[in-house]
């Protein structure tokens, strides 16, 4: 079973390869160096892929599951549902899809922003150019693995899960809006026909669903297994093999980030911002390959705002003991207390960029 599950891995990401030119040729090295390790050091490369297997049965498959077979059911009446909202759309400077894919990405983890722009493209909803300036701020770690998984089980803090998700979402919804120059002929793509939900689409839209799940498995056990891999034949951890690993596998590196004190909790932002090439192929492989140009120099982007913002953060909570308070001691009250005023923040700082954006268009000359 194992070693199905890393040859099956393999050949996904071959298969990616050839719509690739120099992450290709990595990636055929990369294939080529973890098929190595399976065949000389066998014991390691099976335990690595078991465990990669458990963290995507235990965190990723009931988190994301049943987002990526409803979405694929739901995406034409949403997005007839969100051409209704022309302040939004004039605020990030997109159609009713590209506010789709936003709500998606931003609430449900990755890879749905490139779930849902292949929905989007089989509808003609959304055009390559949008997409692609959309996709790097649409993949991202969803509440229940940033709060949850990373929050209370690896960093045993869950008021650090919270604010991982805050400073990801808000610097996700800014470099949207910082980017909304490169969308301004958009604003006038059509909303998709809303098709009637029949027996047959809505089984046709939970197999492809469950494909797409397989896929994403399938990465993660890639990049998780190559991570090990490189930092135990290398000799490195620490620092260095905890940064190698968000890197390659998100889930692995924050896991690593978390045994590394406060130094972990401020480098995390940068790595859920970034969020590695497993999540980098995983929206290859849910979009087709489409609208992915800009992804790599938009997530090195919101990697760095992520960080910055969850590093300040981070030094005002430790500055006054913030994160011992809501750490592993911390009642429910707390926690429950923590998310409340974050969330609050969030909104407030929310409102305020809209008020600012949506003023300085509306002084814009229409077209």
């Amino acid at each position: 079973m194992l070693n199905f599950a890393l040859i099956y891995s393999m050949t996904e990401a071959v298969k990616i390869r050839t719509k690739m030119n120099f992450a290709g040729g990595i990636l055929l090295v990369f294939s080529a160096y973890i098929a190595f390790c399976a065949l000389f050091f066998p014991v390691r490369t099976a335990a690595s892929v078991s465990a990669a297997l458990k963290l995507s049965v235990v965190a990723v498959v009931p988190t994301l599951a049943v987002f990526v077979m409803a979405y694929k059911i739901l995406t034409p009446a949403l997005t007839a549902a969100f051409s209704k909202m022309k302040r939004l759309q004039r605020l990030f400077s997109v159609s009713p899809g590209g506010l789709c894919m936003i709500f998606a990405g931003l609430i449900s983890g990755f890879p749905m922003g490139a779930v849902i722009y292949a929905e989007l493209r089989k509808n003609e909803s959304i055009g390559e150019s949008e997409g692609e300036s959309l996709m790097p701020f649409c993949n991202n770690a969803g509440a229940a693995f940033l709060i949850g998984s990373v929050g209370t089980k690896m960093f045993e803090n869950t008021a650090y899960g919270v604010t991982l998700f805050v400073c990801q979402t808000l610097a996700a919804i800014l470099m949207i809006i910082f980017t909304r120059k490169e969308r301004k002929n958009v604003l006038n793509t059509p909303a998709a026909a809303q098709k009637s939900i029949t027996p047959s689409s809505a089984a046709r839209a939970i197999a492809d669903g469950g494909k797409t799940m397989l896929g994403i498995t399938s990465f993660i056990v890639f990049f998780a297994a190559l991570g090990d891999a490189l930092t135990a034949d290398m000799r490195v951890g620490g620092y260095v093999g905890a940064m190698i690993r968000c890197a390659l596998e998100i889930s692995g590196g924050m896991n690593a980030l978390s045994s590394l004190g406060a130094f972990g909790m401020q480098m995390g932002g940068f790595a859920v911002g970034f969020s590695g090439f497993s999540v980098y192929m995983q929206s290859h492989f849910a979009s087709g390959g489409e609208g992915m140009k800009k992804y790599i120099g938009g997530k090195t982007a919101m990697s760095a705002l992520c960080g910055a913002l969850t590093f300040a953060f981070v030094a005002v909570g430790e500055r006054t003991a913030f994160f011992e308070y809501f750490g592993d001691g911390a009642s429910e009250a707390k926690d429950t207390a923590w998310l409340g005023g974050m969330l609050a923040l969030f909104a407030a700082c929310a409102v305020a960029v809209a008020a600012i954006v949506s003023r300085a268009s509306s002084k814009l000359p229409k077209k």
